[in-house]
C-alpha cells in the first residue's frame, strides 16, 4: 500500500505539495476538501487499528522480554533503592 502511495504520489516534499495543492506541470488539480477529509477519515480509523494489533503482536513474542525492551524488565532489575525512589516521585 504504501509503494503504491509513494508511486503514485511521490517521496519528496515537493511531489507530496503538488499532489495535495496541484501542479501546472502534470496537469493535476487541488484537492478538494471533502476528499481531503475522506482520507484523514480512513487513516484516523485504521492507523490505530493497525498499531493496536502490531502492539498485541509484540507483546505475543519474545521479543518484549529483551533486556531494556520493557519497563517491567528495567524495574525488576533496578535496586530496592531506585525503586523506592521512584515510588516517591510518582506520589
Amino acid at each position: 500500500m504504501l509503494a503504491l502511495s509513494a508511486g503514485r504520489i511521490g517521496i519528496s516534499p515537493a511531489a507530496i505539495a503538488a499532489y495535495y495543492r496541484g501542479g501546472s506541470g502534470e496537469m493535476s488539480f487541488p484537492k478538494e476538501l471533502w476528499q481531503l477529509m475522506e482520507e484523514a477519515h480512513f487513516h484516523l480509523f485504521s492507523i490505530p487499528i493497525v498499531l493496536l494489533i502490531l502492539t498485541h503482536l509484540l507483546f505475543a513474542t519474545v521479543a518484549h522480554a529483551a533486556p531494556g525492551g520493557h519497563l517491567a524488565g528495567v524495574l525488576d532489575s533496578a535496586p530496592p533503592s531506585r525503586l523506592a525512589h521512584l515510588s516517591v516521585c510518582a506520589i
